[in-house]
């Protein structure tokens, strides 16, 4: 009986820490590999290397995204949401800072932000942004149900903003860095 309740407080402790989040911070020129698979499907392993401009609890890579293939963004900086179900990656247009502030984007493209939401319903996606450990200023954003929401995020003020994005019932957040304005 006693190494029945061994065996039972050992297995407890193997689900818990494998269920801990991983997914923290490290410093820039870190490496991760993490491996994504369709269903039937031999999973490719994704290297992806961290960048500096990850900003709060988020942490940002270069090197292939989870659906980088899918959607022909190899070079393209990313970085993900927590918690990590539902899987949201956002996929950048430029390097830290990831978005300029001020509501002008003269390269039409300066916040363009790809957002990929695996498995997640097909519904919109929500996003309320707000400097990060502030309420306010809040700035909100709503864009067409999909599994992919091409978006471009201006947001007034330099800084690290929080994002907290819903898609249905499902919430996540990401913290990313907004840089000036490249006109002032």
């Amino acid at each position: 009986m006693r190494s029945r309740t061994i065996a039972m407080i050992a297995t407890g402790f193997l689900l818990v820490a494998g269920c801990a989040n991983t997914d923290r911070l490290m410093p820039s020129g870190s490496t991760i590999e993490r491996t994504s698979a369709a269903p039937h499907s031999v999973a490719p392993t994704v290297v992806a290397h961290t960048i500096a401009g990850g900003c709060g609890s988020t942490q940002a890579f270069e090197g292939p995204g989870p659906d980088s293939s899918d959607q022909n963004l190899p070079g393209n900086p990313w970085a993900s949401t927590s918690p990590p179900e539902p899987r949201i990656t956002a996929y950048l247009w430029r390097h830290a800072p990831f978005v300029a502030a001020g509501s002008v984007n003269p390269g039409g493209g300066l916040n363009k932000i790809l957002w990929i939401a695996d498995g997640g319903p097909a519904e919109d996606l929500v996003i309320a942004a707000h400097p990060l450990g502030d309420v306010s200023p809040t700035v909100r954003f709503r864009f067409p149900g999909g599994r992919s929401y091409p978006s471009l995020v201006d947001l007034p003020t330099p800084g690290c903003w929080q994002l907290d994005l819903a898609i249905g019932s499902s919430r996540a957040a990401i913290d990313l860095l907004v840089g000036p304005s490249p006109l002032t």
